[in-house]
């Protein structure tokens, strides 16, 4: 956003966290899940990498979906979980959407600070989905209305 802000009408945040400038996802998270995901890295990914979840983990029940999303998933680097962030303070600045599913598989102490922190902030519109993280591919409609719905914010 630093970069294209200008190019971007709003900015959606869909179930994910958007860290202020010089945090990491781990801080977002808290040391319990910050600390969970080195031990993923440590017993299934060579030291380096988060191996992938099956789907069902993320909330997909259809067998047929859950072995589409199975074979598009891949391996998230640790690092990118624990490095700051940039700048990111035209993302913060700029109109946009956060979009939480709901139930998530996270604890739900890993997620109070970030729901609070933009369901709290005036440039965000903030909206619960009851899907998986996977809603794309669970609810497709309500995915789509709900980005349609951020195509006007700006």
């Amino acid at each position: 956003m630093e970069r294209i802000a200008d190019r971007v009408r709003s900015l959606v945040l869909f179930d994910a966290h958007l860290p202020r400038t010089g945090e990491s996802h781990g801080d977002m998270v808290g040391p319990a899940r910050a600390a969970k995901h080195v031990e993923m890295a440590e017993n299934g990914g060579e030291g380096w990498y988060i191996p992938t979840s099956d789907a069902s983990w993320y909330g997909v029940t259809d067998p047929e979906h859950a072995a589409w999303v199975n074979r598009h998933t891949t391996a998230q680097p640790l690092k990118t979980y624990q490095d700051p962030v940039g700048n990111t303070d035209r993302a913060w600045s700029h109109p946009g959407m956060f979009i939480e599913c709901v139930p998530s598989t996270l604890e739900p102490h890993a997620l109070d600070r970030v729901r609070k922190r933009h369901a709290d902030d005036p440039a965000f519109q903030y909206r619960v989905l009851e899907a998986s993280h996977d809603a794309m591919v669970t609810d497709p409609e309500a995915v789509t209305e709900l980005l349609l719905e951020a195509v006007d914010i700006a």
